[in-house]
């Protein structure tokens, strides 16, 4: 790994100079592999919170910012919005007035449908308004509109009572509420319904489904006064949120940020809280979701000193979500990706520029350069809009799925593989392959590939940089139960000589379920005294998907004899003169074992008569 310098300017220069623009500053930055060393753009006035997401109708991310004091009223209280351009660049921003001020400052900022017409909507919140200005049908931002409460000094945007709306949850600084201002039929706010939500001041807030009944729940993060570090309000199905359960940490311990989130690949949204100052007691906390719908005690990772805002999303692209945290004071910003076996591996640092303390909306992650690849987003009071750029990258990607799945032995099972080149590099040609798995028969393959001595081959296929990733399918007819591991290997040559050639791989496991045996003990028969043996009969029991591999016979009833062989399709026993009282109904039952460990018995009846 090498060493890269860059240049920038100290930050009283900075904010003297009251510019707005790309600035250098010297940093000594560590070459990483996920994203560049940042950009600062400065905005001549305290940045406070900031979001990414499509404020113009383009199709592309922006950034927007809102900013507090520097005593410099042409930027002031102000939102900031940096509109990407076709080329991946931020256009230098546009700056709207806020009905914000020094005793109520735009600390939260959201991005979201708040009046139902399809455009995302920018949303402030402070400790005295919530100011939505509203996009318009021509990628303009309307003059905003303002709704008087003190209940949004932190707010989140979010499906609050599954109606298909977006809604705006807020938090004021500890009343011990929580306000849900619901979005009505006519696209406004109605006004706030309040629910118990414990907190004490330097809260965080954020939404999700945390106990996987797939409703919106909010989750309320204290950052002082010692109270239960979280508590989760679940979305009642009745309409309405359930009372508080609350989950702390420790005692005596204050969290910093919150963020929901799969952070173990297992389908259900976990919770995420930074805390803790200097190491060794700076920490990232995960509550992880269990199969019960509640939260386990927590799960501690060490961190670089003073962990505060916290984000999570998938920042290397593998379908797995990953947190990203900044650290105050500490000059980075540090990434815990998630490894495919749902652990998490040890944070990686991105070096940043100085700064003592992040807003809890601070960070915020998206592809505002147009590359498909999400990078980082910081409002930063000494240095403005400090951006880290995903590094581009030539890797190609697989994923791979089967359906339906689970499958019967004798069932059409369809693996589904997609490459794609994320890009924006050169087109790739790929050759793709696999071994097929035992134990199945081929149907059918995409014309491109073919199938031979148990080998699946795709001829070399392009994929442009960014283009639609190429779907490739190999149909089979399973023909015994178990496990079918399908594994997949995309190599790539790129045509640009100065990229490395690039190989992509991905394992799918589907369990053919076993089918259990249908045991048939034969008609139920009377027979006399005088017959001497009598031989019972197992062999039309079968396996519809193997083979019975033991049978064992049991007398349940009636007057005992001893079977002989009765481990085998056909026992038999001797009638003895004994028998008594006649006529006499003897019952036996036969359990049969398939290959694979299936069990099921059927019983007949035979009467002794004179």
């Amino acid at each position: 790994m090498g060493v890269r310098t860059i240049f920038i300017r100290h930050a009283a220069m900075l904010a003297a100079s009251f510019l707005l623009g790309v600035l250098p500053m010297r940093v000594e930055a560590v070459d990483s592999a996920l994203f560049s060393p940042y950009t600062a753009t400065v905005t001549g006035s305290w940045p406070e919170a900031v979001a990414v997401g499509d404020v113009n109708g383009d199709g592309l991310a922006d950034v927007v910012l809102t900013t507090s004091f520097y005593f410099d009223p042409a930027r002031d209280f102000k939102l900031y919005v940096f509109l990407q351009q076709p080329d991946g660049q931020l256009a230098p921003p546009v700056l709207y007035p806020t009905n914000s001020a020094y005793s109520s400052r735009a600390q939260s900022v959201q991005i979201g449908d708040v009046n139902g017409d399809g455009r995302k909507d920018i949303v402030l919140g402070n400790t005295s308004n919530i100011e939505v200005f509203l996009q318009g049908t021509d990628g303009t931002l309307a003059p905003s509109m303002v709704y008087a409460t003190s209940m949004a000094s932190i707010i989140r945007i979010g499906d609050v009572n599954n109606d298909g709306r977006a809604d705006v949850v807020g938090l004021d600084w500890s009343s011990n509420n929580v306000a849900v201002f619901l979005q009505t039929a006519g696209g406004t706010l109605a006004p706030a319904v309040m629910y118990n939500a414990p907190h004490g001041g330097y809260n965080d807030l954020d939404l999700g489904d945390v106990n996987g009944d797939g409703l919106t729940d909010i989750v309320v993060m204290s950052g002082q006064s010692f109270l239960p570090n979280v508590v989760v309000l679940t979305q009642a199905a009745t309409g309405g949120f359930n009372a508080p359960v609350s989950y702390s940490v420790a005692s005596g311990v204050l969290t910093q940020g919150v963020a929901v989130g799969d952070v173990n690949g297992d389908g259900r949204n976990d919770i995420v809280v930074t805390y803790g100052g200097n190491k060794p007691y700076s920490k990232i906390g995960v509550f992880y979701q269990n199969g019960a719908g509640s939260l386990d005690p927590v799960v501690s990772f060490d961190s670089l000193d003073v962990p505060e805002s916290v984000e999570i999303a998938d920042v290397n692209r593998d379908g797995r979500a990953d947190i990203i945290v900044l650290h105050g004071g500490w000059v980075n910003a540090g990434v815990y990706l998630q490894n495919a076996d749902g652990s998490l591996q040890a944070e990686e640092l991105y070096p940043i520029p100085y700064a003592s303390h992040y807003q809890r909306q601070g960070l915020a992650i998206g592809d505002f350069n147009g590359d498909r690849l999400p990078d980082i987003a910081i409002a930063d009071y000494n240095y403005g809009l400090v951006t880290l750029p995903h590094t581009a990258s030539a890797d190609i990607v697989a994923t791979a799925s089967a359906s339906p799945a689970p499958v019967p032995v004798g069932g059409l099972l369809t693996y589904g593989v997609s490459i794609g080149n994320p890009g924006p590099d050169a087109a790739r040609n790929v050759l793709v392959s696999a071994s097929v798995p035992s134990g199945v028969t081929v149907a059918a393959t995409s014309p491109e590939c073919t199938v031979s001595a148990g080998a699946w081959q795709c001829t070399l296929l392009r994929i442009d940089a960014g283009a639609a990733p190429a779907e490739l399918q190999l149909a089979v007819q399973p023909q015994v139960a178990g496990s079918l591991v399908f594994s997949v290997s995309a190599v790539s040559n790129a045509p640009d000589p100065y990229s490395a050639n690039n190989t992509a791989s991905v394992t799918t496991s589907v369990v053919v379920p076993n089918q259990a045996p249908v045991a048939n003990a034969g008609p139920d028969r009377t027979v006399r005294r005088n017959s001497g043996s009598v031989t019972l009969d197992g062999r039309a029991s079968y396996d519809p998907d193997g083979s019975v591999v033991s049978y064992q016979w049991q007398q349940l009833s009636g007057y005992p004899v001893t079977l002989s062989n009765a481990s085998s399709a056909q026992p038999w026993f001797s009638i003895t003169k004994g028998i008594s009282p006649l006529p006499n109904a003897l019952v036996f039952r036969l359990t049969v074992t398939d290959n694979a460990g299936g069990a099921a018995s059927d019983t007949v009846r035979i009467t002794v008569k004179r």
